[in-house]
């Protein structure tokens, strides 16, 4: 029996790509969006199977995610999605206001109507993925609006310093929109961040991502203390 309760049929897995880079994506994709529980085993053979490739490339793949610090890897106890923590929500949100804060507070100075276009337009996707009950969708527009303010910082460090750090928060993500209300709610939150990106006012922009982020690992902290 399949053990995993999602197909690759259920996410863009990229066909053009190495079977390494399959592996990566669909692996990456069944734990951030909490189909492969915290904490769960990775059976070699039963991904194999799941994914319709050798063990070769799944190796590899979980190497990758070892990395980024998704799955653990124990040469006894072999490989499980790294488990969520009070402790390490802390430390990566931590590190994730001192850069994300600041990559805002430097980017408002050279936000352009083009740049506000651009954030407008992911925040309405974000909205219509909720809509039409497609959060896996959401997720990535999520990311998209998020990326976008950072963008306008106009340069190619701040996508590399943050690009991580999203990644292995994306699990605590879906614990803190969960609890944050409907669709429009998290819209209307979001609009916030572009009402002070767009204010041109480098500190109050500052502040909003600062409350935002903040918001977001008491939200976490909260659920993870109360569901040990």
């Amino acid at each position: 029996m399949n053990p995993y309760p999602l197909s690759p049929d259920d996410f863009e897995m990229p066909r053009s790509r190495t079977l390494a880079d399959q592996a990566l994506a669909g692996l990456r994709e069944g734990i951030l969006s909490g189909r492969l529980a915290p904490g769960s085993a990775l059976s070699l053979k039963a991904m194999a199977e799941w994914l319709g490739m050798s063990p070769t490339p799944i190796r590899e793949a979980l190497q990758k995610l070892a990395l980024e610090g998704l799955v653990d890897l124990d040469s006894f106890k072999g490989a499980r999605v790294a488990p969520l923590s009070v402790d390490h929500v802390r430390d990566l949100y931590s590190w994730r206001i001192l850069i994300e804060v600041d990559a805002v507070r430097r980017a408002v100075p050279n936000v352009t109507d083009e740049a506000v276009e651009a954030a407008t337009r992911c925040l309405k996707a974000y909205g219509e993925a909720y809509a039409a009950n497609r959060p896996d969708i959401a997720r990535h527009r999520h990311r998209d609006l998020h990326f976008a303010l950072y963008a306008a910082n106009q340069t190619q460090w701040i996508s590399r310093l943050v690009d991580p750090l999203w990644q292995n928060s994306e699990r605590y993500q879906r614990i803190a929109s969960s609890m944050r209300g409907s669709g429009p709610d998290l819209v209307a939150e979001h609009q916030v961040l572009i009402d002070a990106w767009v204010s041109r006012d480098p500190e109050r922009a500052a502040a909003a991502m600062a409350d935002h982020l903040k918001r977001s690992v008491d939200l976490i902290v909260n659920y993870l203390e109360n569901n040990k």
